[in-house]
């Protein structure tokens, strides 16, 4: 059984009762350079004239834009405007519409869709949030972010701190807090062009490039199979 993560490979594990040396890990790749030629093509071409906070996830239980756009608009009560791009599309649309609607926040936060524009959209943000939940498997949009080059501030929940390679590549809060959520954008608002976040973002692209680029998956499979790679 082929695992693209280790919480998932856990979780295999205890779930299915699967024997642990029928299991392996291979994550599932991104083309990292790709990513990072694109997003820093559209980052250089962009003009900042307002804070954009943006997320790629599907609109399904696992993931947990609610927690974001509220916290956006705890933001905006503060008197710190953001605009939120929710990307992606999937079942529960019409109540994130609603919870938008309710929070008046419609000139805030944009439902883009499904897109094929990802990368230039990541290098047009300021900040990627990817506000999750634990029974999130492998965050193949985090690792594109990472890829990307943009600040990312994450939910504190095992898949994220998986990908991430440990907490020094992104800002994590607890997850369903939307106080801790605003705070750590609003401080991010404030001092978006800090060493710290620089570091962050750094290191971020170095572990997308070493952990879950295309080749890496490659010489993963390769190695499972017995192949060679010249």
């Amino acid at each position: 059984m082929i695992c693209c993560s280790s919480h998932i490979q856990r979780g295999t594990i205890e779930l299915f009762g699967i024997p642990e040396k029928e299991t392996t890990l291979v994550y599932n790749g991104v083309n990292v350079d790709a990513m990072a030629e694109r997003a820093a093509t559209s980052r250089a071409a962009r003009t900042r004239d307002r804070f954009v906070v943006g997320t790629v996830a599907t609109f399904e239980i696992h993931k947990d834009q609610p927690t974001l756009i509220r916290a956006v608009g705890i933001l905006r009560e503060a008197g710190i405007p953001v605009e939120l791009w929710l990307i992606g599309d999937g079942s529960r649309r019409t109540e994130y519409e609603a919870l938008i609607s309710d929070l008046g926040l419609n000139e805030h936060v944009k439902l883009l869709g499904v897109r094929r524009d990802v990368p230039e959209l990541l290098g047009r943000m300021d900040l990627f949030v990817f506000s999750a939940k634990e029974d999130e498997g492998h965050p193949v949009a985090l690792v594109e972010a990472m890829a990307a080059g943009v600040p990312i501030l994450s939910t504190n929940v095992t898949p994220c701190r998986e990908a991430l390679g440990g907490e020094d590549k992104a800002h994590l809060v607890p997850p369903a807090d939307p106080r801790a959520m605003a705070d750590a954008i609003a401080e991010h608002v404030a001092t978006p062009d800090s060493p710290l976040w620089t570091e962050r973002v750094a290191r971020a692209q170095r572990r997308a490039q070493e952990a879950f680029s295309l080749d890496a998956m490659a010489r993963a499979y390769s190695s499972l199979l017995g192949l060679r790679l010249d």
